[in-house]
């Protein structure tokens, strides 16, 4: 009798120990499955755009003298309407414009009293003879008060041809435009401010989805899909500026990318399956980092000779290599951070000052669920032999 429950109990106990391993195991794979990348192929629906097909366009604001192209001419023509009012702004719609290579679609330059719309157009194959100048479906300079919205802005075809370039410009509105497949890159602002890009999304741009240059300040880049440009984000000298609530993905470098610029937030991104570095800082100072999702890309985060800076409660996860790695970088405050199931660990080389506080490390996926497989035997053996104990009192 004695061997017989002896028996018993050591079968369930074996039965315990298998079912949890098995579900151990579960948990590990579920957890792999759920980071398969996802199919790209189409991840934007087109607009329905372009009714009336339409030369390359240019207005001058300021023209002069007869057959000038000014926003007078453009309201007597067809394509445009409205009479330059924040209520009725000049508006060019629904137009189909081809730049065959050597043209800009779009060119208004020194609106600097007027507000005008182009919306619900397409604009393809901008080009330029002249290789060491810019060219772009919509080029915009020395303007304000802009709105372009609901367009499709498509392959830009010469080597400095983008989809979109504001220069000089200030409170320009670029909201829920299709960007793709332009050779130089989709949006790009030059010295620009108080602007906001957001609701876009942007393809397979050669260059970076979009740039901010030259010392753009008060730039909103919100809610934005970036998906497979050579960087997603990118922005150099620039100043009080936010990037939030963007989705950027399998970008071919980096997927956001600040250097040498101060006072920026990058927040509430997901920031995924990027071939190089999710978020990379370099030589800036008062960037926070906050409440970001960054997993599946080679790194993590990566802070080189940038001081000062925030990086709080962000999830890095699954990256490849560093979740995290400063160098030469000091003073950086690091709170309330999850990092788990990298290869490698949070690194600081040269760095003097940083503060880490109540952040999570946990990383190496193989040795978290060793740990668990090896707490979760060592629980059940011990319950094992609490349950034998309790056994043998019995039969006494």
């Amino acid at each position: 009798m004695h061997d017989t429950k002896l028996l018993k109990i050591t079968k369930i106990i074996i039965v315990i120990i298998l079912f949890s391993l098995s579900i151990l195991s579960l948990i590990n794979i579920e957890s792999k499955e759920e980071y398969i990348i996802p199919n790209l192929d189409q991840p934007i629906n087109y607009l329905k755009t372009g009714n009336l097909d339409a030369n390359p366009i240019f207005i001058d604001a300021e023209a002069t003298g007869e057959n000038a192209h000014n926003w007078t001419w453009a309201v007597s023509q067809v394509w445009c309407n409205g009479s330059g009012t924040e209520v009725d702004p000049y508006r060019i719609s629904y137009l189909n414009i081809n730049g065959m290579g050597v043209n800009n679609c779009i060119e208004i330059r020194n609106s600097q009293s007027d507000y005008f719309m182009i919306d619900h157009c397409i604009f393809s194959n901008a080009g330029n003879a002249d290789p060491h100048k810019f060219a772009a479906n919509i080029f915009i300079n020395n303007s304000k008060y802009g709105t372009i919205l609901s367009n499709q802005i498509l392959g830009a075809s010469s080597d400095l041809a983008l989809g979109m370039y504001i220069e000089d410009c200030l409170h320009v509105s670029i909201q829920s435009n299709n960007i793709s497949d332009n050779r130089f890159g989709g949006i790009q602002l030059s010295h620009s401010f108080a602007s906001n890009i957001s609701n876009n999304n942007i393809l397979n741009n050669h260059y970076m989805g979009i740039s901010v240059q030259e010392g753009s300040q008060t730039i909103n880049i919100w809610n934005n899909l970036i998906i497979q440009n050579y960087d997603g984000i990118g922005i150099s000298e620039g100043s009080y500026s936010s990037i939030y609530n963007n989705s950027v993905i399998d970008n071919y470098i980096h997927g956001i990318i600040c250097v040498d610029c101060y006072n920026i937030e990058i927040a509430s991104n997901t920031v995924r399956l990027n071939d190089y570095v999710g978020i990379y800082i370099q030589e800036s100072r008062t960037i926070n980092v906050i409440y970001n999702t960054i997993k599946q890309n080679e790194y993590g985060i990566i802070f080189k000779l940038s001081d000062t800076n925030h990086i709080y409660e962000n999830v890095i996860t699954h990256n490849n290599y560093y979740p995290m790695w400063l160098y030469s970088s000091n003073n950086n405050r690091i709170l309330g951070n999850i990092i788990t199931q990298n290869k490698e660990t949070f690194t600081q080389i040269d760095c003097v000052g940083n503060e880490l506080i109540e952040n999570y490390i946990f990383n190496k996926p193989e040795e978290q669920f060793l740990t668990v497989l090896i707490t979760g035997t060592v629980f059940l053996t011990l319950l094992a032999l609490l349950l034998i104990r309790r056994w043998r009192k019995a039969e006494r």
